[in-house]
């Protein structure tokens, strides 16, 4: 890799999920713009496709000895970690004085459901200079003292092919006959796709189409599609993994029913579309709607709620071309890849990392007061059950 390039971004993903098309966006732009950064990833799609030649393809015990050898031999100005499983393995970089290695920054693209995952993320971005989130739901996780943040949507662009251009595909003159709502990405249980399943089922003219293929568990898609055929019948079209460029072609609507979503790239993709979105009123999707300006949100987790909404939206059709229209228009602003990509670069590569005292006195203190109460809990939980 070339001597201190602005950023090399690490990843650990072995398959290019929504995370690193973003990445790959920003790189593309940047590299529009003049300005290489380098990459260091396990996943052979994104590393061919990645610009330039600051590249690095490795695995297993090579991609760890080649992570500390960026580190310190190339030492770009920012080694951003891109994986939350990857977070701990930078906290011995963060000990090392600054002069001598790179700024560690943090791409904050997940929210960990579980509480244990939550406090991990809280601990663990602590050692980092910065972070960059995609949602202000998303700085939720971060420890309250912390304040290196930069909250910064992605890039999304409906064709990867037409980099740099600020046009958007407009698919309103497009709309099926039937109403079709949308579900678009990974089946995983997380996803709460079964909130909009039972939603439609009590809609006898609509129809459910789901894009995307299995996800980490592919019993939940199996018992998803089992239900899902049980209460809709024929009224379920299961479509499978379809191109990006077609995702969201035919539908009616895009509902996202994860309350618990970083942000939602499918959210972005049907506004740039000209798709009306329905998302929760709760989580990092319901930051990308203004209620009734640039979509609909319902009560997060209720299928009746959710249900009551559709209809809405489905017999309101004047008044929802409108709002798709207006989130077009503000969706092409707000995800423009050509300006997040700079802001970014900026984010990343500048401002300062320094902690106050009193700062990681408290980090310190909540830990070894939280490793207390746990041994006391379990204790007393010994002493019951004795």
């Amino acid at each position: 890799m070339n001597d201190r390039l602005p950023a090399v971004f690490v990843s650990t993903s072995s398959i290019v999920w929504g995370a690193e098309l973003s990445l790959l966006t920003t790189a593309r732009h940047l590299a529009d713009q003049g300005v290489e950064v380098g990459l260091l990833g396990q996943a052979p799609d994104l590393v061919d496709s990645w610009p330039g030649a600051a590249k690095r393809l490795a695995t297993g015990t090579q991609f760890y000895l080649r992570l500390f050898e960026v580190a310190f031999r190339d030492r770009p100005q920012a080694l951003v970690c891109c994986n939350n499983r990857l977070s701990m393995v930078f906290v011995p970089l963060r000990i090392v004085p600054r002069r001598w290695r790179p700024a560690l920054v943090f791409d904050l693209h997940d929210y960990m459901p579980a509480p244990r995952g939550r406090r991990r993320m809280k601990w663990s971005t602590w050692f980092f200079d910065r972070v960059i989130a995609v949602s202000e739901f998303t700085t939720t996780q971060l420890h309250p003292d912390y304040t290196s943040v930069t909250v910064l949507p992605r890039p999304v662009e409906l064709d990867p092919a037409a980099a740099g251009s600020a046009t958007t595909i407009d698919l309103t003159a497009d709309r099926p006959q039937v109403d079709r709502v949308g579900v678009v990405g990974r089946l995983d249980a997380d996803k709460r796709i079964e909130v909009v399943v039972d939603a439609v089922a009590t809609m006898p003219d609509v129809t459910l189409v789901l894009r995307g293929g299995s996800g980490l568990d592919e019993t939940y898609t199996e018992r998803l599609l089992e239900h899902a055929h049980a209460v809709l019948g024929e009224r379920l079209v299961y479509e499978g993994r379809v191109p990006r460029d077609s995702a969201m072609q035919g539908l009616s609507c895009l509902v996202v029913a994860n309350h618990e979503e970083a942000l939602g790239r499918s959210v972005a993709e049907a506004q740039l579309a000209g798709v009306p979105v329905v998302v929760p009123d709760r989580g990092g999707a319901s930051e990308m709607v203004d209620e009734g300006v640039t979509g609909r949100r319902f009560e997060a987790g209720s299928a009746q709620d959710l249900a009551g909404v559709l209809r809405e939206v489905l017999d309101q059709e004047s008044e929802v071309a409108t709002m798709a229209k207006h989130a077009q228009d503000i969706a092409a602003e707000r995800h423009s890849p050509r300006e997040i990509a700079g802001r970014y670069l900026r984010a990343a590569t500048s401002g300062s990392s320094s902690r106050p005292v009193r700062a990681t006195f408290s980090v310190l203190a909540d830990r070894l007061r939280n490793r207390g109460e746990l041994a006391a809990g379990a204790d007393a939980d010994q002493r019951r059950f004795a």
